[in-house]
């Protein structure tokens, strides 16, 4: 697990930096509002939280215009959240 945190942390930065010089207004709004709403500490929170969380990386992940960048970290976010859900290995 802590390999894929790591990896998921490098890739973020590498996300982040790519995406800041090329950000939008309207993906500003989006990006305020892919969490909006969230209350709740219940499973359906969670799961809710969670797919909006892998919205939010993969939003960030899209504006820097590498879509093979993006398509890991969305595989990545996914190997993650199957290890919180089911506490098998990643």
């Amino acid at each position: 697990m802590r390999e894929l945190f790591e990896v998921r942390e490098i890739l973020e930065l590498a996300a982040v930096e790519r995406a800041a010089s090329r950000v939008t207004d309207d993906l500003l709004q989006k990006l305020e509002h892919v969490h909006a709403g969230y209350t709740g500490d219940d499973d359906e929170s969670y799961d809710r939280y969670t797919d909006e969380n892998r919205h939010f990386h993969f939003m960030i992940a899209e504006a820097s215009g590498n879509h093979e960048l993006a398509e890991m970290l969305g595989h990545l976010h996914d190997r993650l959240a199957r290890s919180w859900s089911c506490g098998a290995p990643a």
